[in-house]
């Protein structure tokens, strides 16, 4: 509880992380699942290598493979491990084949606990630090609903407004994207990529229309209570309440 109130506070202590670590070898095997998952991620969140390391995520390591019944009934705790082991770049294949595998992830579909942003997080992660792996992955299609539900979930009301006014200024959809940058990121973006000349380049091909894809300069009209949802998030005026309107070019 001490290392994960330190992580839940970005509280990097190397003195308190130092005691726990030198404690947890020889008490590894009394700890509950939970307990495991709470080490692992707040020492792979706080990125903190304590001086015996090699031992503490050994004593770790062992317990996960020698409990993966328990996992069947607490699957969130085996996900929630391995991803604070990839904080850290360790990747054990043989759990990760495991987890990813489509046996556990309908496993994990009766959990209490929606785990699918964990399973396409530690996916994307092995997907691009493990390219010797070879175990389970998530399928395709899988992946690309879980991309769109991800996007949708961290889509805020005036990242919307951000969006489509940047489609505006720039000259078309084409000109911006909205996603997350890698796919093991739990945030979107929005990109913009620019020539040598700081010209905005027509790079997105799901936003393209047909023909000749050319910046248009376009006057956009904002509005001042506009101005105020993209800096504040304040909500839109009532209907019919009248406003100062400003044009930019």
């Amino acid at each position: 509880h001490i290392a994960f109130a330190c992580s839940s506070l970005h509280y990097c202590d190397g003195d308190i992380l130092d005691a726990i670590a030198a404690t947890v070898p020889s008490k590894a095997a009394a700890c509950r699942t939970k307990d495991i998952a709470k080490l692992l991620w707040s020492f792979g969140t706080l990125n903190y290598q304590p001086p015996n390391g090699e031992e503490f995520y050994a004593s770790l390591l062992e317990q996960l493979e020698s409990r993966l019944f328990e996992y069947n009934k607490f699957p969130e705790h085996l996900i929630t491990s391995l991803i604070g082991l990839a904080f850290v770049e360790r990747f054990p294949y043989d759990l990760l084949d495991y987890t990813l595998s489509p046996e556990f992830i309908e496993l994990s579909s009766g959990c209490k606990h929606d785990l699918w942003k964990d399973f396409f997080t530690l996916d994307g992660t092995v997907g691009i630090e493990c390219p010797g792996y070879t175990g389970s992955r998530l399928s395709g299609q899988s992946k690309q609903e879980m991309a769109e539900k991800m996007r949708n979930y961290f889509l805020k009301q005036e990242f919307n407004a951000a969006w489509s006014l940047l489609e505006d200024v720039l000259g078309g959809p084409q000109f911006v994207k909205l996603h997350a940058v890698l796919p093991h990121i739990r945030s979107v973006d929005l990109e913009i990529r620019l020539d040598a000349n700081r010209k905005p380049l027509p790079f997105n091909p799901e936003g393209a229309a047909g023909g000749r894809l050319e910046l248009k300069k376009n006057g956009t009209l904002l509005t001042d209570n506009m101005i105020q949802r993209l800096l504040k998030g304040k909500p839109l005026s009532p209907p019919g309440q009248s406003e100062k309107d400003q044009c930019i070019q």
